[in-house]
């Protein structure tokens, strides 16, 4: 992880302190924005309403 990153991670964790965002989850954040990236994959539900996802179980 470069230094820009983690700082933009640590930006995510905390704008998003309010929901059960682990720092892993909010480094996901960063990266989907910093690369735009559509959709992540996950059975994780804490990324609804902050990123678009796709539960693996509908594919």
């Amino acid at each position: 992880m470069t230094e820009p990153v983690f700082e933009r991670t640590i930006e995510t964790f905390q704008r998003y302190d309010d929901q059960s965002l682990s720092f892993t989850d909010a480094n996901t954040v960063a990266l989907v924005e910093d690369y735009d990236v559509d959709a992540v994959l996950s059975f994780d539900d804490g990324f609804d309403g902050i990123v678009d996802r796709v539960d693996p179980a509908s594919v």
